[in-house]
């Protein structure tokens, strides 16, 4: 029989490195989500032991990545968790892998990288300048954490306020 709870991935790699806002904003978010007994939450990382400490709870799965490398999770484990776990949404941080079949959201805390360009690496802009525009138009819902955060993506990604549902 099929489980009738929504399965909802959650890339949480950003547990796996120095602690960051990406870190408190997922924290936070999926603490109070575990409580909805209709979601089951997928947590992908590296090192579960750590995310097992920050998500205690009966509404968690930890899934181990079989690397920390970006390629192999965006190219390999998120993909094969996708169809092994059959994820309706998964819920990325800036960037979301090239191939994945289910729903999506992305997280962008801000484009600063756009805003001050000078005070940012020449590639670092265009590689996420790229990925990032491609992951908020592709996405089904684009979420960020302030009203200025979303006007600036909306204006430098030339995104559809509308289509692409940008919620501070």
């Amino acid at each position: 029989m099929n489980d009738p709870r929504l399965n909802l991935f959650v890339d949480a790699h950003c547990f796996d490195e120095e602690y960051q806002g990406s870190a408190t904003f997922i924290r936070q978010v999926y603490t109070i989500f575990q409580s909805y007994q209709n979601i089951h939450i997928h947590l992908g990382a590296y090192d579960i032991e750590n995310l097992k400490k920050e998500f205690p709870g009966d509404n968690f799965t930890f899934i181990k990545y079989k690397s920390r490398s970006t390629f192999i999770r965006l190219f390999y484990d998120i993909p094969r968790i996708i169809r092994k776990y059959r994820i309706d949404y998964a819920h990325y941080q800036y960037i979301m892998p090239f191939f994945g079949n289910c729903r999506s959201i992305v997280t962008m805390h801000d484009v600063l990288f756009m805003e001050w360009p000078d005070d940012f690496p020449f590639f670092y802009r265009i590689s996420r300048k790229y990925l990032f525009r491609r992951a908020a138009r592709k996405a089904d819902i684009v979420t960020t954490v302030s009203g200025y955060s979303k006007y600036s993506i909306i204006k430098n990604f030339r995104l559809d306020e509308e289509k692409n549902c940008c919620h501070p």
